[in-house]
């Protein structure tokens, strides 16, 4: 069975899709989550979604975002301005 965000995400238009995450922000990591999923058609949509909601180097991501403590990310790909 769909989630609401699924639901939501399938059903509506983007503003409809702001709404309910401003509402519900609790959801955010959920819409994350989905968008790096390979839960067909709901990643896509979610990764397009967020592309346009979120802002760049938005809090919100930071605090949902996986570490990954034995990963010096910068220093693998390179810092990409120059600073560390």
């Amino acid at each position: 069975m769909e989630t609401a965000l699924e639901h939501i995400l399938t059903h509506a238009h983007k503003p409809a899709i702001t709404s309910y995450l401003d509402a519900h922000p609790n959801e955010l990591e959920a819409a994350v989550q989905l968008a790096v999923s390979y839960k067909q058609p709901y990643a896509w949509r979610a990764g397009w979604f967020l592309w346009s909601y979120l802002k760049l180097n938005d809090p919100r991501i930071k605090r949902t975002a996986p570490r990954n403590p034995g990963c010096d990310c910068n220093q693998a790909r390179g810092s990409a301005t120059g600073v560390d």
